[in-house]
Protein backbone atom coordinates (compact mmCIF):
# COMPACT_ATOMS: atom_id res chain seq x y z
CA UNK A 1 0.00 0.00 0.00
CA UNK A 2 1.00 3.82 -0.07
CA UNK A 3 3.02 4.48 3.22
CA UNK A 4 3.43 8.07 2.56
CA UNK A 5 -0.39 9.66 2.74
CA UNK A 6 -2.17 13.11 3.52
CA UNK A 7 -5.57 13.45 4.55
CA UNK A 8 -7.83 16.26 5.20
CA UNK A 9 -10.52 15.56 8.10
CA UNK A 10 -13.22 17.38 8.54
CA UNK A 11 -13.41 20.07 11.16
CA UNK A 12 -16.17 23.02 10.81
CA UNK A 13 -18.27 20.82 12.47
CA UNK A 14 -16.11 20.57 15.69
CA UNK A 15 -14.69 24.69 15.74
CA UNK A 16 -16.69 27.41 14.12
CA UNK A 17 -14.09 28.49 11.16
CA UNK A 18 -15.11 32.24 11.15
CA UNK A 19 -13.19 32.57 14.42
CA UNK A 20 -10.04 31.05 13.86
CA UNK A 21 -8.80 34.38 12.54
CA UNK A 22 -9.32 35.69 16.05
CA UNK A 23 -8.50 32.75 18.58
CA UNK A 24 -6.08 30.98 16.13
CA UNK A 25 -4.84 27.12 15.01
CA UNK A 26 -3.87 26.35 18.38
CA UNK A 27 -8.05 26.91 20.05
CA UNK A 28 -8.34 24.93 16.47
CA UNK A 29 -6.21 21.77 17.73
CA UNK A 30 -7.77 22.10 21.19
CA UNK A 31 -11.35 21.61 19.66
CA UNK A 32 -10.20 19.00 17.19
CA UNK A 33 -7.50 16.95 19.19
CA UNK A 34 -10.02 13.90 20.77
CA UNK A 35 -11.43 13.36 16.96
CA UNK A 36 -7.88 13.32 15.54
CA UNK A 37 -7.29 10.93 18.09
CA UNK A 38 -10.02 8.65 17.67
CA UNK A 39 -9.03 8.94 13.90
CA UNK A 40 -5.69 7.79 15.00
CA UNK A 41 -6.64 4.92 17.23
CA UNK A 42 -8.84 3.49 14.43
CA UNK A 43 -6.43 3.16 11.68
CA UNK A 44 -5.02 -0.32 10.93
CA UNK A 45 -9.07 -0.99 11.79
CA UNK A 46 -7.94 -0.74 15.53
CA UNK A 47 -6.27 -3.88 15.39
CA UNK A 48 -2.86 -4.13 17.25
CA UNK A 49 -3.10 -1.01 19.24
CA UNK A 50 -0.85 -0.59 22.41
CA UNK A 51 -1.57 2.96 22.82
CA UNK A 52 -1.56 6.68 20.95
CA UNK A 53 1.34 9.17 22.27
CA UNK A 54 0.52 13.25 21.17
CA UNK A 55 3.65 15.51 21.14
CA UNK A 56 3.67 19.26 20.44
CA UNK A 57 6.02 19.05 17.54
CA UNK A 58 6.14 23.34 16.61
CA UNK A 59 5.63 26.25 18.42
CA UNK A 60 2.53 26.66 16.71
CA UNK A 61 -0.25 23.80 16.00
CA UNK A 62 1.73 21.32 15.20
CA UNK A 63 1.35 17.90 16.52
CA UNK A 64 2.50 14.45 16.41
CA UNK A 65 0.00 11.50 17.17
CA UNK A 66 2.04 8.35 17.30
CA UNK A 67 0.45 5.35 17.12
CA UNK A 68 1.90 2.47 18.77
CA UNK A 69 1.09 -1.18 18.04
CA UNK A 70 1.63 -4.60 18.75
CA UNK A 71 3.48 -5.11 15.60
CA UNK A 72 5.96 -2.42 15.23
CA UNK A 73 5.44 -2.97 11.07
CA UNK A 74 1.41 -1.47 12.07
CA UNK A 75 3.21 1.65 13.78
CA UNK A 76 1.65 5.02 12.33
CA UNK A 77 2.96 8.49 12.78
CA UNK A 78 0.47 11.39 11.92
CA UNK A 79 1.54 15.18 11.87
CA UNK A 80 -1.62 16.99 12.55
CA UNK A 81 -1.49 20.61 11.40
CA UNK A 82 2.36 20.84 10.51
CA UNK A 83 3.56 24.08 9.15
CA UNK A 84 5.76 24.70 6.72
CA UNK A 85 9.07 25.34 8.61
CA UNK A 86 8.62 21.87 10.31
CA UNK A 87 8.32 19.32 7.10
CA UNK A 88 11.06 20.69 5.08
CA UNK A 89 13.55 20.39 8.42
CA UNK A 90 15.80 17.81 8.15
CA UNK A 91 14.36 16.50 11.77
CA UNK A 92 11.55 15.87 10.08
CA UNK A 93 13.13 14.03 7.11
CA UNK A 94 15.01 12.26 9.05
CA UNK A 95 12.14 11.39 10.71
CA UNK A 96 10.27 9.93 7.66
CA UNK A 97 13.30 8.09 6.49
CA UNK A 98 13.42 6.66 9.72
CA UNK A 99 9.80 5.03 9.60
CA UNK A 100 10.70 3.09 6.51
CA UNK A 101 7.63 1.19 5.02
CA UNK A 102 5.46 1.99 8.17
CA UNK A 103 2.76 4.63 7.65
CA UNK A 104 3.03 8.60 7.93
CA UNK A 105 -0.06 10.61 7.19
CA UNK A 106 0.29 14.46 7.33
CA UNK A 107 -3.17 15.63 8.18
CA UNK A 108 -4.95 19.05 7.27
CA UNK A 109 -2.03 21.44 6.44
CA UNK A 110 -4.21 23.49 5.36
CA UNK A 111 -4.97 24.44 8.96
CA UNK A 112 -1.32 24.65 9.98
CA UNK A 113 -0.74 28.11 11.37
CA UNK A 114 1.76 28.33 8.30
CA UNK A 115 -0.97 26.63 5.84
CA UNK A 116 0.59 24.48 2.69
CA UNK A 117 -1.38 21.85 0.50
CA UNK A 118 -0.14 18.96 -1.13
CA UNK A 119 -1.48 19.44 -4.65
CA UNK A 120 0.31 23.15 -4.72
CA UNK A 121 3.69 21.36 -5.14
CA UNK A 122 5.63 23.42 -3.04
CA UNK A 123 4.30 27.13 -4.29
CA UNK A 124 3.55 28.10 -0.83
CA UNK A 125 7.24 27.71 0.42
CA UNK A 126 8.40 30.31 -1.36
CA UNK A 127 12.52 30.25 -0.33
CA UNK A 128 12.27 26.75 0.33
CA UNK A 129 10.28 25.28 -2.84
CA UNK A 130 12.52 22.71 -3.97
CA UNK A 131 12.33 21.19 -0.01
CA UNK A 132 8.39 21.82 -0.62
CA UNK A 133 8.17 20.31 -3.68
CA UNK A 134 9.89 17.42 -2.10
CA UNK A 135 7.27 17.07 0.67
CA UNK A 136 4.40 17.54 -1.54
CA UNK A 137 5.39 14.90 -3.62
CA UNK A 138 5.89 12.20 -1.21
CA UNK A 139 2.72 12.75 0.31
CA UNK A 140 0.96 13.52 -3.23
CA UNK A 141 -1.84 10.84 -2.38
CA UNK A 142 -4.77 12.51 -0.14
CA UNK A 143 -6.75 9.31 0.81
CA UNK A 144 -8.88 10.97 2.50
CA UNK A 145 -9.82 14.50 1.75
CA UNK A 146 -12.79 16.60 3.06
CA UNK A 147 -13.37 20.79 2.08
CA UNK A 148 -16.59 22.52 2.33
CA UNK A 149 -16.20 26.58 1.94
CA UNK A 150 -17.80 29.14 -0.94
CA UNK A 151 -16.61 29.05 -4.26
CA UNK A 152 -18.08 31.45 -7.04
CA UNK A 153 -20.58 32.68 -4.34
CA UNK A 154 -22.30 28.95 -3.46
CA UNK A 155 -21.03 26.67 -0.67
CA UNK A 156 -18.95 23.52 -2.02
CA UNK A 157 -18.11 20.41 -0.83
CA UNK A 158 -15.50 18.34 -2.13
CA UNK A 159 -14.91 14.47 -1.07
CA UNK A 160 -12.85 11.69 -1.32
CA UNK A 161 -12.31 8.30 -0.42
CA UNK A 162 -9.52 6.63 -1.29
CA UNK A 163 -10.10 4.33 -3.74
CA UNK A 164 -12.47 5.94 -4.61
CA UNK A 165 -13.37 9.27 -7.48
CA UNK A 166 -12.98 12.50 -6.14
CA UNK A 167 -16.72 14.09 -5.77
CA UNK A 168 -17.74 17.78 -5.97
CA UNK A 169 -21.08 19.32 -4.77
CA UNK A 170 -22.62 22.55 -4.60
CA UNK A 171 -25.81 23.61 -2.09
CA UNK A 172 -28.46 24.45 -4.64
CA UNK A 173 -30.71 26.58 -3.72
CA UNK A 174 -33.01 24.80 -1.32
CA UNK A 175 -29.91 23.51 0.84
CA UNK A 176 -29.89 20.04 -0.90
CA UNK A 177 -26.48 18.85 -2.26
CA UNK A 178 -26.07 18.31 -5.87
CA UNK A 179 -23.33 16.49 -7.16
CA UNK A 180 -21.14 18.76 -9.64
CA UNK A 181 -18.83 16.04 -11.09
CA UNK A 182 -16.63 13.55 -10.42
CA UNK A 183 -12.89 12.96 -10.94
CA UNK A 184 -9.87 10.82 -11.07
CA UNK A 185 -7.91 13.69 -9.38
CA UNK A 186 -8.72 16.52 -7.36
CA UNK A 187 -10.43 19.02 -9.46
CA UNK A 188 -9.02 21.98 -10.21
CA UNK A 189 -10.59 25.77 -10.02
CA UNK A 190 -10.30 26.37 -13.23
CA UNK A 191 -12.59 23.01 -13.95
CA UNK A 192 -15.00 24.38 -10.70
CA UNK A 193 -15.49 27.68 -12.18
CA UNK A 194 -17.08 25.36 -15.74
CA UNK A 195 -19.16 22.95 -13.44
CA UNK A 196 -20.59 26.05 -11.40
CA UNK A 197 -21.19 27.94 -15.03
CA UNK A 198 -22.65 24.92 -16.63
CA UNK A 199 -25.02 24.71 -13.64
CA UNK A 200 -26.13 28.02 -13.48
CA UNK A 201 -27.21 28.25 -16.87
CA UNK A 202 -28.53 24.39 -16.92
CA UNK A 203 -31.11 25.89 -14.09
CA UNK A 204 -31.45 29.59 -15.26
CA UNK A 205 -29.81 30.62 -12.30
CA UNK A 206 -30.30 34.89 -11.60
CA UNK A 207 -28.19 37.09 -9.67
CA UNK A 208 -30.54 38.37 -7.56
CA UNK A 209 -31.72 34.36 -6.63
CA UNK A 210 -27.80 33.65 -5.40
CA UNK A 211 -27.84 36.95 -3.48
CA UNK A 212 -31.08 35.84 -1.82
CA UNK A 213 -29.34 32.63 -1.09
CA UNK A 214 -26.20 34.41 0.61
CA UNK A 215 -28.24 36.48 2.55
CA UNK A 216 -30.20 33.26 4.35
CA UNK A 217 -26.29 31.64 4.42
CA UNK A 218 -25.30 34.34 6.44
CA UNK A 219 -28.20 34.40 8.98
CA UNK A 220 -27.70 30.10 9.25
CA UNK A 221 -23.83 30.56 10.10
CA UNK A 222 -24.40 33.39 12.93
CA UNK A 223 -27.20 30.69 14.00
CA UNK A 224 -24.35 28.24 13.81
CA UNK A 225 -21.53 30.74 15.29
CA UNK A 226 -24.10 30.84 18.37
CA UNK A 227 -24.63 27.78 19.02
CA UNK A 228 -20.76 26.87 18.85
CA UNK A 229 -20.16 29.84 20.96
CA UNK A 230 -22.98 31.21 22.66
CA UNK A 231 -23.30 35.02 23.07
CA UNK A 232 -20.42 35.77 20.43
CA UNK A 233 -23.02 38.40 18.98
CA UNK A 234 -23.56 40.24 21.74
CA UNK A 235 -19.82 40.57 22.72
CA UNK A 236 -18.69 41.35 18.90
CA UNK A 237 -17.06 44.77 18.40
CA UNK A 238 -18.16 46.18 14.96
CA UNK A 239 -14.98 45.31 13.27
CA UNK A 240 -15.36 41.55 14.17
CA UNK A 241 -18.81 41.79 12.48
CA UNK A 242 -17.45 43.54 9.58
CA UNK A 243 -14.56 41.25 9.34
CA UNK A 244 -16.57 38.45 9.51
CA UNK A 245 -19.19 39.73 6.89
CA UNK A 246 -16.22 39.82 4.52
CA UNK A 247 -14.90 36.10 4.89
CA UNK A 248 -18.92 34.89 3.69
Amino acid sequence: GVTRQAVRLRVDNLFDMEQLYLKGAAALLQATEPTVNDFVRNLWGGDSLKTVRTSAIDEDSGTLFYREAENAMQDVAVFYMTGRDLVVSGKSNAFFQNMQDRLVIIANPQNAAAPWAPDQRGSEFRSSQEDGRRVADTFAEQTYYYNRGPFRQWQMTTYRAYPFQWKTYIEDLSYNQVLLGETDTMPSSDLLEEWVEAYEAENKITPLRKVGKMLKDTARQEEISEQLEPGWRAGASAQELADRAKKR
